[in-house]
């Protein structure tokens, strides 16, 4: 399995919240056991290339700013890619180590999506079930707002003529 098809796995299996690089690495690259937990690496690169990434990882957190929350910035998914092929000495034959075929964040096509396409199709889908929950919530406002009209005003909806055929 690729690396992209395994990462739209535990995209899916994690209800399309989008699983970091370094996780779908480690969960790529470490052996299963018969009771599904991964301990060893399945070969000592794999190991040394994720500790490494690691690393890179922590070491572009200190040479950034930390956020007006307070919180440390997260690489994009550009920098980490960047990270990535760096660290592993980039790509070989069209295929980057860890990552299978060499993907640019830049191109992306509905079969084989990037890491930021990825990303930004899970920020959709959470803002359209935010958006979904706020229409739900005011349904339900309307319904209660129709039944108090019903109640006090029941002319309202007589299925009398319009006044604008007049």
């Amino acid at each position: 399995m690729s690396f992209a098809t395994h990462q739209r796995r535990l995209n899916f299996l994690n209800g399309g919240v989008v699983v970091p690089i370094p996780k779908t690495f480690k969960e790529r690259h470490k052996e299963e056991k018969s009771d599904d937990t991964r301990e060893e690496w399945v070969e000592p690169r794999a190991k040394d290339a994720y500790e490494g990434f690691q690393k890179s990882i922590e070491n572009w957190r200190q040479t950034q700013p930390v956020s007006e929350d307070g919180t440390m910035i997260q690489p994009s998914p550009d920098d980490m890619n960047r990270m990535w092929t760096n660290l592993v000495g980039g790509p070989k034959k069209e295929n980057t180590y860890g990552l299978g075929d060499n993907q640019s964040s830049s191109s992306s096509s509905p079969m084989m999506p990037n890491f930021a396409s990825i990303l930004q199709n899970a920020k959709e889908m959470k803002m359209m079930r935010t958006k979904i929950e706020e229409l739900t919530q005011h349904c339900a406002k309307f319904a209660k707002f129709e039944a108090l009209v019903k109640k006090h005003m029941p002319q309202v909806f007589e299925d009398g003529e319009d006044s604008a055929d007049d």
